[in-house]
């Protein structure tokens, strides 16, 4: 679970309509985001292209600070993977 701060939020630019969806259903400015499979089904299904727009900067694993020191990466296709070419 990821929590998203309505300061974190701004830094990405976000439309009106999805801060105002977000201030909406934030607490304190703060906004608990589950990716669970069944979680991100039910975020999708509403039809709001702002919590595809969510998932796609807050939900995806960042590799910043993994530590994959003895990982086997052989054959892992790491393109377009957050830190990873550009």
């Amino acid at each position: 679970m990821n929590i998203i701060t309505r300061e974190e939020l701004l830094r990405f630019h976000p439309c009106k309509e999805g801060l105002e969806l977000f201030d909406k259903l934030s607490i304190d400015g703060k906004l608990e985001l589950s990716t669970t499979v069944d979680a991100v089904k039910i975020l999708v299904s509403g039809g709001s292209v702002f919590w595809f727009w969510i998932l796609e900067r807050f939900a995806t694993p960042s590799l910043a600070r993994a530590n994959l020191a003895g990982a086997n990466l052989a054959g892992a296709y790491l393109t377009g993977a957050i830190g990873i070419n550009g």
